[in-house]
């Protein structure tokens, strides 16, 4: 096998890997279980790594495996102890011979969303991040700390709170909200194939996923929100509130970002991505409008591509860098060759703003 380097890309529910040659032509790709070592137990980890480079027909890290570069960029990778505990969980996979770049993939969101090194990515999931960098290099980072802090505008924070006024409704200790409830059960029922009769039954779901360590999966609730707050017959105005709180917890955390870089009086872009700001429809569109009427330099749209073609970009040029305009055309003209079902998972969303 000629030289070659790996990008993966981590989040709380899923992972995913791409394989290429040390130009940049894409080989392989393919998609895991979670990798977020704030989220899953390590050797759930360690499971989700070994299927991921199985996939793209890596079984093992021997060592006369010419692998140049191993680059992880995964939500959950909040501190040097972090990266320690992927380094070792990479070597007990035979991988620890192999240079390797592990970290946050705030910039790999960046990067891959625009395939250039300065603007904003906004990653919203069950966790929130807004990271921003500069042509000087010039950066910060807020949120994407995880369902136990709970990010501000979360996927995981919505649904908490749907929850709470739910069960607050359903025993009638706060303001009633029955289309929100018929929504959370309805939803559930549908996700999960299990029967739920009312809020109470709910519960049994809900202490299975904290004892599996999936408290994240919360989030997931989120479409039952949308639903309940665009109900066509009778919209909830408790939902609403909760979608329109998450709107402005983000615009606040896009804010402080914005405010603490000096893009000049140059536009600049600003990426949104995520399932919630991908499929939530009203969340999305009342924040995009707050951060086009706050900055008209600010230049909205979906990603490009996925962080998992930033962590790629990172191992082709073998550090958190872009690499050379020749290898950049590499990559892309391979992810266009592969087929559709393949480059999907590299691909950001095939919608404009305006157009969703």
């Amino acid at each position: 096998m000629p030289p070659y380097v790996v990008g993966i890309h981590g989040t709380s529910f899923r992972s995913s890997a791409i394989l290429a040659d040390e130009r940049g032509q894409v080989l392989d790709i393919c998609q895991g279980e979670s990798i977020n070592i704030h989220e899953v137990l390590v050797e759930r980890v360690l499971i989700s790594l070994r299927q991921l480079f199985q996939h793209i027909g890596l079984p093992s890290g021997r060592s006369s495996d010419p692998c140049m570069m191993v680059c992880i960029c995964s939500g959950g990778v909040t501190s040097d102890f972090d990266s320690e505990r992927l380094h070792e969980v990479l070597a007990h996979l035979g991988w620890g011979h192999v240079p390797a770049i592990i970290t946050n993939d705030a910039y790999a969101a960046l990067v891959g969303g625009t395939l250039q090194g300065s603007g904003i990515a906004m990653t919203v999931g069950s966790s929130a991040t807004v990271y921003g960098r500069t042509t000087a290099g010039q950066e910060h980072k807020i949120g994407g700390w995880g369902s136990m802090v709970s990010d501000p505008g979360s996927g995981y924070e919505i649904g908490r709170q749907a929850l709470r006024a739910a069960y607050r409704s359903f025993d009638g200790s706060d303001f009633r909200c029955p289309v929100l409830e018929r929504h959370l059960i309805e939803w559930l029922g549908e996700w999960t194939g299990l029967r739920f009769q009312d809020m109470s039954t709910v519960i049994d779901w809900l202490d299975r996923v904290r004892e599996r360590g999936e408290i994240a999966r919360v989030s997931e609730i989120v479409p039952a929100v949308d639903r309940a707050a665009n109900d066509r017959n009778s919209p909830d105005p408790v939902a609403q509130a909760i979608l329109s709180n998450a709107a402005n917890e983000l615009f606040a955390s896009y804010k402080a970002v914005r405010e603490q870089l000096d893009f000049g009086d140059e536009p600049y872009p600003v990426v949104i991505q995520g399932g919630i700001l991908e499929h939530v429809h009203s969340l999305r569109r009342e924040l995009v409008s707050k951060i086009r009427r706050y900055d008209p330099m600010a230049q909205v749209n979906f990603p490009k591509y996925r962080p998992v073609v930033g962590a790629l970009l990172f191992a082709v040029a073998r550090q958190l860098k872009l690499p050379g305009a020749d290898q950049m055309r590499m990559v892309e003209e391979s992810i266009l060759s592969l087929s559709e079902r393949v480059r999907a998972w590299a691909l950001g969303p095939p919608l404009a703003i305006e157009e969703a």
